[in-house]
């Protein structure tokens, strides 16, 4: 699968790394999903275009200026494979974002994932899942809500991550949103 993603700044990366290792050494669990580097998705898809994308990326990154994200707390997607969670609040600021990058990735996106429309789009930082069982659930729950998880980021990028199913997936590239340009937000 390709994700277009926001790779988190230096402190909130650390921060989500050290969760990860955490869950690994404490628990057994992966928190990578795959995928080594913090991050929230703007969307997935089964293939885009690399260089058609990397084209509308670098025209999205000159008209988005660099914005803040919050994120708080512990969130789960139920089900038979949960997903452990960092909640990033939907601002409103966050939601225009996400529909202009999303209306330019449709007409080229292969398979969008409809989770990833912006009516439907938690956005969030994935901490744990794939295989997670209910002990190893239950131990991480235990573990992290006692923790202080409240961060404030600038997102000043949009990336390109190529996982394929069942490999660690590779940065293709990360485009630096251009500072001073106004948000069409």
């Amino acid at each position: 699968m390709h994700r277009l993603v926001s790779l988190l700044p230096q402190a909130a990366y650390h921060f989500v790394k050290t969760i990860w290792n955490e869950l690994e050494t404490q628990f057994g669990i992966n928190g990578t999903h795959n995928i080594p580097y913090p991050h929230f998705t703007w969307a997935i898809g089964e293939e885009f275009p690399e260089e058609t994308l990397k084209t509308a990326v670098q025209e999205l990154a000159g008209t988005i200026e660099p914005f803040l994200v919050y994120a708080s707390g512990l969130g789960i997607f139920p089900g038979p494979s949960p997903v452990l969670y960092i909640p990033v609040v939907k601002t409103r600021q966050l939601y225009n974002i996400h529909q202009k990058i999303w209306h330019r990735l449709q007409p080229f996106g292969n398979n969008l994932c409809p989770l990833y429309q912006p009516e439907n789009w938690v956005p969030h930082i994935y901490l744990a899942g794939d295989m997670i069982n209910r002990d190893k659930l239950g131990s991480a729950l235990q573990k992290l809500a006692f923790e202080d998880i409240n961060l404030k980021m600038e997102i000043d990028n949009l990336a390109f991550i190529d996982a394929p199913e069942g490999k660690t997936g590779e940065l293709k590239f990360s485009i630096p949103l251009t500072p001073g340009t106004p948000s069409q937000s």
